[in-house]
């Protein structure tokens, strides 16, 4: 089938499954629009919730201030004498005030509403002396009245000033509650208009449906006919578990009957080419990544159909890890654990299970996603020892063929060769480029590292690091003593940097690091936590307490290779001036065209304190 006639991707469901998805599609439309129509309505139910809210704090004010003004009338009447008539003003005045401060109200209401009680309470104070003070003569009655007064007057300014910032917060929710009227009547807009959007929505739909099932049968039926006219390799393409998928793989399965004998017949010519082609492009992979790559693309040769996956033991050889899979159908997911839990290494051939579920069948076939399955495992070997297994699922019944088997073992055989003797020429280069001492990476592999960073023009810092007092530790205490320091140095180095960063034992007690994708800022950082673990690496081991002292450049200081390193070591020989024990960032302007060198450090007394602290 060509690409013209690929379906979309509602065609791998089953007919009655695409309605299911079409109601559900129109569900959430309309809950959509219910969801914005209550919204709508809720927001203006609340508006005006708080406009009547508002409203009333505004009539209680109202009332509160009318009895206030009456109250001085009421004085007039008395000739200025406190009597029954005042007190009874006043306290109808005093239970306004509370039931307007009891009302509900938001954050802005209270805080109008709370402004009026101080000169509220500082008037009901001049108005208890006033009208229960026992006044005795003409003279403290004035003095009394002349205390009142002014506070009376507070507490209507108060009042007055507190109806007017009402009045602004009642406009403004008046206004609000206009605009959520505005936008409920938008929102019955979009309802009718996303009714009409969901039946065109409805109809298209069902179009797509109706045009998908065409597709589908048209398909099917452009097989039947090659098939018909004699074209043995067409195919139908089943999409999913629908059925019109089904009918295709029916006629799959009769055009599979059809063929098996022209497939008998080419079966050994195509073995032949296959390993041939096999052994030619794994010859050309110069690492295990390659044949990794190779391995993948012979899977997809062997079958288009079967999950497959290759595992390998790690340099344990406790452990089974996945090296590559199909790379079309991916990986069955095996969980066998190490080479010799895997019935077929453990044989030494081809092990295969038709049905999972078989009394005989490996347990590891059972309880994967999918159900029952079919599986053929292929031991990969290399010079009778065990590297691994080549893993193939199917369907239950349907494990791969005989030629599928075949060409998967010349794949477990040739892959075997080629990764054991790419494994061991590694294990070699490995021990030259090594540092026997720490186990770290030797300066001739960090200068390629580098030389690799700066062609592909990528961001970096350099880290150079010295041991302080070394040769000293060394006369000292022994060169034993030196080789456990140099050992603390590059295991706690490796502790704290990241995977793909580089820890480089330059020569003698210098060491450096490569981080990639980092900065001189990001390097200081790294450097510190270096130190504190250092420290606290010497109060758990019994190696003599040393420090180090550290330079830091990055690639945007200078283009060159050997500039960079002048640079970190030039900063490493400040933080010697320094006092060592430090970290310094190059600088670009303090380096000529040729470096200084350090001098080697003359022994000194370490001060176990200050490596405790990391300083």
């Amino acid at each position: 089938m060509t690409s013209r006639h690929a379906r979309r991707w509602f065609t791998a469901l089953p007919i009655t499954a695409r309605f299911y998805i079409m109601f559900a599609i129109l569900l959430l439309c309309m809950a959509g629009i219910v969801f914005g129509t209550l919204r709508a309505t809720q927001l203006q139910a609340e508006a005006s919730a708080d406009l009547a809210r508002m409203a009333a704090v505004q009539r209680s004010l109202d009332r509160a201030l009318t009895i206030h003004t009456s109250i001085p009338a009421q004085l007039q009447l008395a000739d200025g004498a406190p009597g029954g008539g005042t007190q009874n003003l006043v306290n109808a005045l005093r239970a306004q005030l509370e039931a307007t401060w009891a009302l509900p109200g938001t954050p802005e209401v209270t805080a109008i509403t709370d402004s009026l009680r101080t000169p509220a309470a500082q008037y009901f104070e001049s108005a208890e002396n006033y009208l229960h003070g026992g006044v005795a003569s003409a003279g403290a009655s004035t003095w009394a009245f002349a205390d009142l007064e002014p506070r009376r007057a507070a507490l209507e300014n108060a009042v007055r000033e507190a109806m007017n910032r009402m009045r602004v917060v009642l406009q403004r929710v008046e206004t609000r509650v206009l605009a959520e009227g505005d936008r409920a009547q938008t929102v019955t807009t979009w309802v009718i208009g996303g009714a009409l959007l969901a039946a065109a929505l409805a109809a298209l739909m069902l179009w797509a449906v109706a045009k998908s099932i065409q597709g589908s049968i048209h398909d099917v039926g452009e097989v039947a006919q090659a098939l018909a006219a004699g074209d043995m390799d067409n195919r139908c393409e089943p999409h999913g578990s629908d059925e019109v998928s089904a009918l295709a793989r029916m006629i799959n399965l009769l055009a599979d009957t059809m063929q098996g004998m022209l497939t008998r017949l080419r079966s050994e010519a195509s073995r032949s080419s296959f390993s041939n082609q096999l052994v030619e492009a794994l010859e050309m992979a110069d690492s295990e990544a390659e044949a990794d790559r190779v391995i993948a693309r012979a899977m997809s040769t062997i079958s288009d159909v079967h999950p497959m996956e290759l595992l390998l033991a790690d340099s344990s050889r406790a452990h089974l890890e996945r090296a590559c899979v199909h790379p079309k159908t991916g990986s069955p997911n095996c969980g066998v654990e190490s080479p010799y839990s895997c019935i077929a290494v453990r044989r030494g051939f081809p092990q295969i299970f038709p049905d999972a579920e078989a009394l005989n069948a490996c347990p590891k076939l059972l309880g994967r996603m999918g159900g029952s399955l079919s599986a053929a495992c292929v031991p990969v070997n290399f010079m009778g020892r065990a590297l691994g297994v080549l893993h193939v699922a199917g369907a239950k019944g349907k494990p791969p063929n005989p030629e599928q088997i075949a060409q998967l073992t010349a794949l477990g055989v040739h892959a075997g060769n080629r990764i054991g003797t790419l494994r061991a020429f590694e294990r070699s280069q490995l021990q030259a480029s090594t540092d026997s001492l720490t186990g770290l990476t030797n300066r001739r592999v960090a200068e390629e590292v580098l030389a690799n960073l700066m062609a592909l023009d990528s961001a970096f810092a350099v880290v150079m690091a010295d041991l302080d007092f070394f040769k000293r530790l060394n006369d000292t205490m022994g060169h034993d003593a030196g080789d456990r320091a140099l050992k603390l140095f590059a295991d706690t180095a490796r502790s704290v940097v990241r995977d793909r960063d580089h820890v480089v034992r330059w020569g003698g007690e210098e060491f450096a690091l490569l981080l990639p994708g980092a900065n001189a800022e990001r390097a200081a950082e790294v450097v510190e936590r270096m130190r504190a673990a250092l420290a606290q690496a010497h109060l758990l081991s019994n190696t003599p307490i040393f420090t180090a002292s550290f330079g830091i450049a990055d690639s945007t200081m200078a283009r060159e290779r050997e500039a960079i390193i002048r640079l970190a070591d030039e900063a490493l020989y400040r933080s010697k001036q320094a006092g060592r024990d430090c970290c310094t960032i190059g600088d670009p302007q303090l380096v000529g065209p040729s470096s200084i060198r350090r001098e080697r450090d003359q022994g000194a007394v370490v001060d176990i304190t200050q490596v405790a602290r990391g300083s």
